[in-house]
């Protein structure tokens, strides 16, 4: 099986610590010479293994060789990716797309392809050329920038690259916004906001100003609010004599930002 491999698929084999026909039937030869009921020749590079434990798993049967860099918080690091929470900031179409190109991607950098234009997104993974060890290695590369856990027998439950990602989008349970108004960091902005508003509380300040600004936002997030008869609340009414803190101590009950 080994002698009717490509060269891509034999640079893949090696990189997987796999030996040549050559080199696997003169080991054979010895291997029938010796004692022992069970023996696995393999080419092991540790020193590749452990750079490519540095972006994937490493597989079972070398976690007792070559283990997975602990991951350490250093002050002023940058935090892990959050892939979930940056798509929630793009438009569905764009988040879309986004896997797409992660899929394509990966699975370019599993078949040794110079890019992931070479991988088309409406063409069979088996077709592509895929078989169960490389299907393994895409699973694993999409398990560690999803952080998902998806079964071993991914690509063929979900058999092309745009099937794939429309997967992981799912799984993903991203909330979309298709105004891309980017709720998150909205929120965030909301978390300052309370903050300052805080603090102008507690030194007894009273500013117009911000309590006009805060009645104005309010009332473009609550337009067409009803109440329980289904009657418009007029928020503007309710907040007519409302000082800073007043208005704030509103949002804070009506809309759970506290």
């Amino acid at each position: 099986m080994a002698g009717g491999l490509g060269r891509r698929e034999r640079d893949r084999a090696a990189t997987a610590g796999l030996i040549g026909p050559e080199a696997g039937m003169a080991l054979f030869d010895t291997a029938r010479t010796l004692p022992h009921a069970h023996l696995v020749p393999v080419a092991l590079d540790l020193a590749r293994l452990r750079e490519q434990a540095k972006g994937q798993p490493v597989p079972a049967l070398l976690r007792g060789l070559v283990r997975a860099p602990a991951e350490r918080t250093r002050a002023g690091a940058a935090a892990p990716r959050d892939l979930a929470a940056d798509l929630a900031r793009l438009p569905e179409p764009e988040q879309r797309r986004t896997l797409l190109d992660l899929v394509r991607a990966q699975a370019a950098a599993v078949l040794g392809y110079d890019g992931p234009d070479a991988v088309a997104a409406d063409h069979a993974f088996t077709k592509l050329g895929f078989d169960s060890l490389t299907a393994v290695e895409l699973r694993n590369r999409l398990t560690a920038a999803t952080a998902l856990r998806l079964p071993a027998a991914l690509v063929f439950e979900h058999p092309t690259p745009a099937a794939l990602a429309a997967h992981l989008w799912t799984s993903l349970a991203v909330s979309t916004d298709p105004a891309g108004a980017g709720t998150a960091d909205v929120l965030a902005g909301l978390d300052r906001l309370e903050a300052a508003v805080g603090r102008l509380a507690a030194a007894g300040a009273d500013s117009p100003e911000v309590a006009d600004r805060l009645r104005a936002l309010l009332a473009r997030v609550t337009e067409g609010e009803t109440d329980a008869a289904g009657v418009k609340t007029a928020v503007a009414d309710r907040l007519e004599d409302a000082s800073a803190s007043d208005v704030f101590d509103f949002i804070d009950k009506e809309l759970g930002l506290s």
